[in-house]
């Protein structure tokens, strides 16, 4: 197996090698491409989108990386997976988002060209400013979920969350996307978790523990390709 990232893994006795070396690279191998940030026309996307042009099995997916970071599609196949997740509306119309969702509301941004983030609004007027900024002017719609109860976040590192409360979410949602790391972002409604985004991390939020443990997960991977749906 080939560790495709820029991080510096204490103890990785895979190779590791940079997403700069790997594009020139014609390898036949098994690729986990541990890059914190995947979305589309990030280097972490090129990494994976590389190592299937080769034919060669990758974690994550193109498909994965694509569906994960779509909050709709992101929440569909969660719910089918049995994963509560928040009630929502895709529109970029605020008439037809006030009439299917109340407030509060959190909003995330469908652009192909955001940052990622959301925002969360308590009023009409604030709905408005939030969907002109993160739908460019009516350019996109959005994904609004109804805020339901207070928020909760963790850091997931190959399935290995930060937060008890979020543990088994997080194993389900990592056993579903594949994406070794990346924010859960979910709301605490009656003392259950309801998923309501999922987010890249930047390396800079990684501490030296996380390096620790993504390194002791690496061969957790290996040892279970085979079974993964990424076989």
């Amino acid at each position: 197996m080939l560790v495709v990232s820029d991080l510096r893994l204490p103890g990785n006795k895979f190779v590791n090698v940079t997403a700069r070396t790997f594009f020139e690279s014609k390898v036949t191998d098994s690729i986990l491409n541990l890059y914190p940030d995947c979305r589309y026309m990030k280097i972490g996307y090129y990494v994976s989108m590389h190592a299937e042009v080769l034919g060669n099995p990758v974690i994550p997916t193109c498909q994965d990386i694509l569906d994960a970071y779509k909050t709709p599609i992101f929440l569909l196949r969660a719910r089918k997976h049995g994963i509560r997740v928040s009630p929502h509306i895709v529109s970029d119309n605020v008439k037809d988002i006030e009439f299917e969702t109340n407030l509060p509301m959190l909003i995330f941004p469908l652009n192909p060209f955001s940052n990622g983030g959301f925002k969360i609004v308590h009023s009409e007027g604030s709905l408005y400013r939030a969907m002109r900024g993160l739908g460019m002017n009516g350019k996109y719609p959005v994904c609004a979920e109804h805020l339901l109860g207070p928020l909760e976040s963790t850091k997931s590192l190959l399935g290995r969350s930060e937060n008890p409360s979020l543990d088994e979410i997080v194993k389900v949602v990592y056993a579903e996307f594949r994406l070794p790391i990346f924010h859960l972002l979910a709301q605490i409604v009656d003392g259950e978790p309801y998923l309501c985004n999922l987010m890249p991390v930047h390396p800079d939020q990684l501490s030296t523990s996380d390096l620790h443990i993504l390194s002791s997960r690496v061969e957790d991977v290996e040892r279970d390709w085979l079974t993964s749906p990424a076989s």
